[in-house]
């Protein structure tokens, strides 16, 4: 009886036509995410990946779902295959789930692909790793990744209101938020219009920090294809007509995330950043989410002042979200040769590309270069 559900099961891709088709599906998955969205499978498209929107059907209905990615290697004529946050499937129905992740398996080895990597949006635990494993899915030891999400993530639970979770909060957190407007910020929802400025803070801030950044161009295209989608909203604070700081948070079914926030160092004393950071967790209490995901925590688990972005953790740590530990990386290889050698140059190579990246980035801005 499985053999024949399976039978009838149909691999499709979904183009740009059924939009609304893929997100009423993905969006009602526990484990939606903005990577498994269209909007964000454009914005990747953009940056040089090849994307492809499979889905497996069931007498005309989606019942499995995953955005796969896919960059050439220079030289090699092969191809690695990323899913990112995905697949998107309910796991009790496993029928679908066998299919779609054998589907998506073949699809790769059908395409000179050398591996395809996942990085599930779903809780760390046993019976998800047996799952991936028994449709030949290795799971890696990292708890990081350079090019892939992160493994430790932060969830604040929105289910109360605003009004709750601000009275959850420390007091002197309260007033941390409250402060800048004291001081005469103001905090307003930007556009594209504002992206110059964004920019600059994002410049400011990654060579600060001494981490990478975007060009002026990808955000813009970041932005105007994600806002397009009703997916994205850029937000600023402004101080005498001056922007001093900047975020950008996206909303995708009932979960909303952090994705960039940047400040100016010369403001530093009015300290903008955290009532901004509440202005963009009350705009997805707004907009109907039950989850706002602040992304990384940029430590170790569990979490040490040692670590270099203790800094960071502390800061959205401040909210009250709860630590949570993701699945992790799990990758299903095809060529074992040239898998070994992109582990090789994933593990000891990438980061001191990172590193080097942030060197330049240091540089142009030194030589008065800021694009």
């Amino acid at each position: 009886m499985e053999n024949e559900k399976t039978e009838k099961m149909k691999f499709a891709e979904i183009n740009e036509t059924d939009i609304a088709r893929w997100d009423k599906y993905v969006t009602r998955i526990d484990s939606a995410h903005f990577m498994q969205s269209f909007g964000w499978s454009n914005v990747q498209q953009q940056s040089g990946w090849k994307k492809f929107c499979f889905a497996a059907i069931d007498d005309d209905e989606i019942r499995g779902a995953a955005i796969l990615l896919s960059k050439p290697l220079p030289v090699l004529k092969r191809s690695i295959y990323y899913i990112p946050r995905g697949p998107v499937v309910n796991l009790d129905d496993s029928i679908a789930f066998s299919f779609l992740m054998e589907s998506i398996c073949k699809y790769v080895k059908d395409n000179k692909g050398i591996f395809v990597r996942i990085d599930p949006y779903l809780e760390e635990n046993t019976e998800v790793d047996l799952l991936f494993a028994d449709s030949g899915f290795k799971k890696l030891d990292s708890k990081w990744s350079f090019w892939n999400g992160p493994k430790y993530v932060l969830w604040l639970r929105l289910d109360e209101g605003i009004d709750a979770l601000f009275k959850k909060l420390p007091g002197k957190i309260r007033n941390k938020i409250r402060y800048p407007s004291k001081k005469g910020v103001e905090f307003v929802r930007g556009d594209l219009s504002d992206i110059h400025d964004f920019y600059s803070l994002m410049l400011e801030t990654a060579t600060q920090k001494g981490i990478g950044h975007h060009s002026l161009d990808y955000y813009k295209k970041l932005y105007k294809t994600l806002s397009d989608c009703g997916i994205a909203q850029l937000f600023m604070a402004k101080f005498e007509g001056r922007s001093i700081a900047t975020g950008i948070s996206l909303a995708y079914g009932k979960r909303a995330w952090l994705l960039y926030l940047a400040s100016s160092k010369e403001y530093f004393k009015l300290r903008p950043n955290r009532a901004l950071q509440w202005e963009m967790i009350k705009w997805a209490v707004e907009q109907g989410c039950t989850v706002y995901d602040f992304r990384g925590t940029a430590t170790d688990d569990p979490p040490s002042p040692a670590d270099p972005g203790y800094g960071v953790y502390e800061f959205k740590k401040s909210f009250g979200p709860d630590f949570i530990r993701l699945a992790g990386y799990y990758d299903y290889v095809v060529n074992k040769p040239l898998y070994l050698l992109f582990i090789f140059a994933e593990k000891y190579l990438f980061d001191l590309m990172v590193k080097g990246l942030v060197w330049l980035s240091k540089l142009k801005k030194a030589l008065g270069h800021t694009e």
